[in-house]
C-alpha cells in the first residue's frame, strides 16, 4: 500500500536514538536551585526577621520561579528522558516522521513551554497508524 519510503509503512526503518542524558548537570542545577532557596529563608528569618511563614512563602515562590523559567529545558529533559529509557516497542508505534517525542522537542524548542506542550500533545492526538507521514512543527 505505501512505499518502504513512506512513514505511515510497517516497513519505513525508523531510526532511534538514545540520548545521553547530563544527570551531573540537573542534580548540581537542581542542588543550586535548592540550597539558593533554603538561602533566601534563612536570610529572610534570621537577618530580616520576618516571619516564618512568610519566609517559607518566599523561598518556595522563588524555587517555583527558577522552574518557570527554566520550563522549556525542564521539558526538553523530560522528552529525552523518555525517549533514553521508554522501549522501542513503545517508540514505534508513531507513523509520523519526526517521531511524536521528536516533535515535542521541536515544538517546545520552536514556541517555547505553553505553547509548544499544546503543540506536541495536539499531534499525540493526532498520532494514529491509519494517519502518519511527514510532518514538521
Amino acid at each position: 500500500m505505501y512505499s518502504d519510503s513512506d512513514p505511515r509503512s510497517w516497513a519505513y526503518e525508523r531510526k532511534y536514538c538514545r540520548p545521553k542524558l547530563r544527570w551531573k548537570k540537573v542534580f548540581v542545577s537542581i542542588f543550586g536551585v535548592m540550597l539558593s532557596s533554603f538561602a533566601i529563608y534563612i536570610i529572610s528569618v534570621y537577618k530580616i526577621h520576618l516571619n516564618n511563614k512568610f519566609a517559607i512563602f518566599l523561598s518556595i515562590s522563588f524555587f517555583v520561579l527558577v522552574c518557570a523559567f527554566n520550563a522549556k529545558r525542564i521539558l526538553i529533559w523530560f522528552v529525552k528522558a523518555y525517549q533514553r529509557f521508554a522501549p522501542i516497542s513503545v517508540r514505534c508505534m508513531c507513523r509520523f516522521e519526526p517521531s511524536c517525542s521528536e516533535y515535542m522537542i521541536l515544538s517546545l524548542s520552536k514556541y517555547g513551554a505553553i505553547k509548544g506542550v499544546a503543540h506536541g500533545i495536539n499531534r499525540i492526538w493526532r498520532c494514529a497508524h491509519k494517519d502518519g507521514g511527514f510532518d514538521f512543527p
